[in-house]
């Protein structure tokens, strides 16, 4: 089982507790101490030789990030070393939403809400995202984000609106960026910023680019 996601801390019970179905079974094992739980599910897998692999827990944790999503979104993140992101400025952030609201006027049609979900259930593990509303430390400065966003996007939204923030490879705003064909958003997208892409294989942007 490849390790896709790793928990942010054990320190912390995600939503719902800790909880595993038992190999081979339809049992659901379920703690709100993690220490507990992981002895718990040892003792069943050596008890009923269920045979353990030297990343067992990691492979447990991923799967269990897997399965529990958006609920654990705060909870977990994309497996893996990528470079760190970079702060996103507001004149960075206003210039990709004018991009979009360019394309909205001259007539082009929103993605569907399917499609929205599941670029915004990639994005909202990802080691890009800030996973952090976008602030900048200035009252008009957000009023004026917030009042273009509203005036794109309408009413839409999906389930992980909450835990996506903007891009740290191409400023977008997430949960703008969801709803937008890709061939929208591919205006200044630089060589860089393809090839730090091209490094997320879970990426959907890099999937519909083509990287």
């Amino acid at each position: 089982m490849a390790v896709k996601f790793e928990v942010l801390t054990v320190n912390e019970t995600p939503p719902g507790g800790w909880k595993a179905t038992l190999p081979g079974t339809n049992k659901v094992i379920s703690h709100y101490d993690y220490t507990s739980f992981i002895k718990q599910y040892e003792s069943f897998c050596l008890a009923n030789k269920v045979y353990l692999g030297p990343l067992w827990v990691e492979e447990l944790l991923s799967d269990m990030c897997e399965q529990n999503m958006p609920l654990w979104s705060n909870h977990c993140k994309r497996a893996g070393k990528f470079k760190p992101h970079k702060m996103v400025s507001f004149a960075s952030v206003m210039s990709f939403l004018n991009v979009l609201k360019k394309w909205i006027t001259d007539g082009g049609v929103f993605e569907s809400q399917e499609v929205a979900e599941h670029r915004a259930s990639i994005c909202s593990t990802c080691p890009m995202n800030s996973k952090k509303q976008l602030s900048w430390g200035c009252g008009s400065c957000s009023h004026a984000y917030n009042k273009l966003l509203s005036w794109m996007l309408g009413s839409r939204t999906t389930s992980y609106a909450n835990v996506c923030g903007s891009c740290g490879v191409c400023g977008c705003a997430i949960n703008a960026a969801v709803f937008f064909p890709i061939s929208a958003q591919q205006e200044g997208l630089t060589d860089d910023m393809k090839q730090t892409f091209s490094e997320l294989d879970f990426c959907w942007k890099r999937q519909e680019l083509g990287l």
